[in-house]
């Protein structure tokens, strides 16, 4: 990643320091780490639609 792309109430940003990219790389594996995998998502949500 090298640079980081904000829409921000004032408009757009472009974040390219190396501490502020190395903060949204933490958070981008984090979120990966926690996703469910894309089958065990579609089954989440068959299983919610099967609900309704």
């Amino acid at each position: 990643m090298d640079t980081v792309h904000l829409d921000v109430a004032q408009g757009s940003a472009l974040l390219d320091a190396p501490a502020h990219l190395s903060d949204y790389r933490t958070i981008l594996d984090r979120t990966e780490e926690l996703s469910l995998s894309p089958s065990d998502t579609r089954d989440l949500v068959c299983s919610i639609v099967a609900e309704l």
